[in-house]
């Protein structure tokens, strides 16, 4: 009877060492998708603060609302970084609320213009208008500081007011009355001294235009001038 139980326990521990030890699997760590900051709100673009005089004009648009045309400002109003001056004269487009016209607080670049006084814009934003603060060439045609300048939407010289003469092609130019094509050749020409060449004799002050093949064109108002206005 000893003998049986001594096998037994002998037996019963063997079945013990055999039986391997249950291990539990490592469970994978879960990932945090990262969280986007909140977006930041952008300030709401302040009204020009106006002068309530007869310089504010206001339009009238299709659904009753009454909105800002011009008017002299009251305080300095900036938009998109231009300063424009107080007690200046400002104008805007009322369909989009845009800058269209002011006098800025210090020269600004803009396109190849160095402007101040009476700045205007086009639709979108780009230069359109300013007297220059700055000597400076724009399609090949020499502008001083002090000259007023007028430029297509592209950049390219419009109309050049010319306080004294520049070479504009081969003739010399003056005076306001001035006028290229968006291509850069001479629309209209004021001499600026007289022309005396085999065909004829011109005095300073005539005005001489071409149309865009560069041909002369006898009578100036022949061209197309609604763009130019």
């Amino acid at each position: 009877m000893k003998h049986f139980f001594l096998a037994v326990l002998l037996v019963s521990g063997c079945s013990k060492k055999a039986d391997k030890p249950k291990t539990e699997a490592t469970p994978t760590p879960k990932t945090t998708e990262p969280v986007a900051p909140p977006p930041v709100a952008t300030p709401a673009q302040k009204d020009p603060v106006c002068v309530d005089d007869t310089n504010k004009s206001m339009a009238t648009m299709t659904d009753g609302s009454k909105k800002l045309m011009g008017c002299l400002l009251a305080e300095e109003y900036t938009v998109k970084n231009l300063a424009c001056q107080a007690k200046k004269i400002a104008r805007f487009r009322p369909d989009t609320g845009e800058l269209e016209e002011c006098s800025l607080t210090t020269p600004t670049k803009l396109g190849p213009l160095l402007c101040k006084t009476s700045t205007a814009f086009y639709k979108g934003g780009a230069i359109r208008r300013c007297q220059i603060e700055e000597d400076v060439t724009v399609s090949n045609v020499e502008l001083r500081k002090g000259d007023w300048v007028t430029l297509y939407e592209s950049g390219s010289l419009k109309r050049p007011e010319l306080a004294k003469a520049s070479k504009i092609g081969e003739y010399s130019c003056k005076g306001s009355m001035n006028y290229l094509y968006e291509s850069g050749k001479l629309k209209k020409c004021v001499l600026a001294e007289d022309l005396k060449n085999d065909k004829e004799e011109l005095k300073a002050g005539t005005a001489i235009c071409f149309d865009e093949s560069g041909a002369r064109v006898a009578d100036c108002n022949k061209l197309d001038w609604k763009d130019h206005l």
